[in-house]
């Protein structure tokens, strides 16, 4: 329950950026209140498939279950790219 509850704080924080984003876009939010504020959320959402990525080869390894480390992997890849991406100036 505690990951699920974790996730849910991640959601929120993901969606406020978004909102933020949108906001921005349309001139009601300041562009760098909205970056800060999508900063923060992609932080928590790669900081959670970092977390997943290493529970899995923790307990991955003796299953031999590799597909799940590499969408693990592949959410990583796309977690950086979106943040580079809302910093970019």
């Amino acid at each position: 329950t505690t990951v699920v509850l974790v996730q849910l704080v991640i959601l929120i924080g993901v969606w406020a950026g978004a909102a933020s984003q949108a906001g921005a876009l349309l001139g009601l939010v300041n562009a760098v209140d909205a970056q800060a504020i999508s900063t923060v959320g992609l932080t928590g959402y790669l900081a959670l498939w970092l977390f997943f990525l290493s529970g899995g080869w923790f307990y991955g390894y003796w299953m031999k279950m590799h597909p799940p480390h590499q969408v693990h992997l592949a959410l990583i890849m796309i977690s950086i790219g979106a943040l580079v991406l809302v910093n970019l100036p």
